[in-house]
């Protein structure tokens, strides 16, 4: 039974990784729907659990190693910690001063004045609420795997849609009103997490980080800001400004999103977003 377990385990690795991060962090919201109590949420560990358990099944002690090893992987460029860190902040932001453009309320200045608590809360959110827990199994299991014969693109896409739809619990009853900015924008944030993996050898480190500012900035410090319809406009500017950011990362060629994925390099890549060079013309044959 258990040889058969395996055996299923090992030709189904990422549907298998999907089932046990489902169960393992719905578990607290599919007891509390058959028994009527009040759900508890998301456990973000679930894609993490998920990881190590179907490595573990399908390629040993070794495999499992190194991909807990992607986790502390902080040997890359000092531009894409500026990129992991910075961009997050600066769409965030972004999008809460167009809000206020449009007509929202300006937040109290007893509000603004929180921003020393963001590096305080910034590690908290980096370990208990979701980047941890999460990205192991987004970008350090499954983007790998889907990559194989498919565009970065593709696969960037499809973890989007894994990832938007493995919040499901939270998008019937906290979400609800935003479900759709927020599937845009985890979505198009899938292609940025894409790029920063091939841009830095698979580091799943660089990963939480950006996942951590977003939602240190975005959700602890700027969305509690808002209420009511100003909310949902903040969600929806966010989006597209996450979007208009998957769209250039996208028409960047290096490394290219569109071509067939490959392995990214384990040394990580220092390369800028720049037009190819021009081809020069053939040199004339000589008669």
């Amino acid at each position: 039974m258990l040889q058969r377990a395996l055996g299923l385990v090992r030709r189904w690795p990422s549907a298998t990784f999907l089932v046990v991060s489902c169960l393992w962090s719905w578990r607290g919201w599919l007891a509390a729907l058959a028994t009527g109590g009040t759900s508890p949420g998301i456990d973000p560990f679930g894609p993490l659990v998920a990881a190590v358990l179907v490595t573990a099944a399908t390629e040993g002690r070794r495999a499992t190693a190194r991909l807990l090893r992607r986790l502390v992987q902080w040997r890359v460029a000092w531009h894409w910690y500026a990129f992991a860190l910075g961009l997050p902040v600066v769409l965030s932001l972004a999008a809460g001063v167009a809000t206020v453009a449009l007509g929202a309320p300006r937040p109290a200045a007893e509000q603004l004045a929180r921003w020393p608590e963001l590096f305080l809360a910034f590690p908290v959110v980096l370990a208990i609420a979701g980047p941890l827990g999460e990205e192991l199994g987004w970008r350090g299991f499954l983007l790998p795997r889907l990559r194989q014969g498919r565009s970065e693109l593709a696969a960037a896409l499809a973890v989007g849609v894994i990832w938007a739809g493995w919040h499901l619990p939270l998008l019937l009853t906290n979400l609800r009103a935003e479900w759709v900015p927020f599937l845009v924008s985890v979505t198009a944030a899938s292609i940025l997490f894409a790029r920063l993996d091939a841009a830095t050898g698979g580091s799943v480190l660089l990963a939480m980080l950006f996942h951590a500012a977003q939602n240190t900035v975005g959700g602890e410090y700027l969305s509690p800001m808002f209420t009511g319809a100003d909310s949902i406009h903040l969600a929806w500017l966010r989006a597209g400004l996450y979007a208009l950011a998957a769209a250039v990362a996208t028409a960047c060629p290096r490394p290219d999103l569109t071509s067939p994925g490959r392995a990214a390099s384990p040394r990580g890549s220092a390369r800028r977003c720049r037009p190819p060079p021009p081809r020069r013309p053939p040199a004339a044959t000589p008669r």
